[in-house]
């Protein structure tokens, strides 16, 4: 009896894991948020990580986190990484294209607590009506640990809201 509850046990087990292995890799989450204010006074506040702490969602979750900043100050091969506790990980950001005005794209390299490489965070800034639109995509793969922690928290739901809170962090600094 003991045999079979360890083998059933056993086979649920990696039924799970199996079942992880399967879901979905591909991570795209896109929000939106509305500015009044230039789109220069945006795109000053994205291309340049030293003033990130003035809106970065993970920047207010762990004060204390350690920062690094290499490469040009601002815009295209700035580098900006930083380790933290558990809710803010530890990551590492490079601006791979900066169109003034208009769009900031980053390569996204997580490192803890979930490995994941050559994922991109995009910024698509639209002046319309007097206002500056800006979107946030998160567009990369989700690795194993991520698809198999998905089966238990919403991890894609977890992404999305950190990209709502900096955007509205984002907002409150540029107006």
């Amino acid at each position: 009896m003991v045999r079979k509850i360890a083998v059933l046990g056993i086979a649920l087990i990696f039924g799970v894991l199996a079942y992880a292995a399967g879901r979905p890799s591909a991570l795209q989450i896109e929000r939106s948020v509305s500015i009044d204010a230039q789109p220069k006074r945006v795109y000053s506040l994205l291309t340049d990580f030293r003033g990130w702490k003035l809106w970065s969602p993970w920047e207010r979750l762990d004060p204390s986190m350690t920062r690094s900043f290499t490469g040009k100050p601002k815009g295209r091969g700035a580098v900006y990484e930083w380790a933290g506790d558990s809710r803010v990980g530890s990551v590492r950001l490079e601006i791979l294209e900066a169109v003034l005005d208009s769009r900031v794209v980053m390569r996204l390299d997580l490192r803890g607590p979930f490995q994941g490489r050559g994922n991109f965070a995009v910024y698509a800034l639209e002046r319309e009506n007097g206002l500056t639109t800006v979107t946030w995509k998160v567009i990369g793969k989700k690795p194993y640990s991520m698809k198999l922690l998905g089966l238990f928290r919403d991890v894609d739901r977890i992404i999305a809201t950190d990209c709502e809170r900096g955007l509205l962090n984002l907002k409150n600094a540029a107006e």
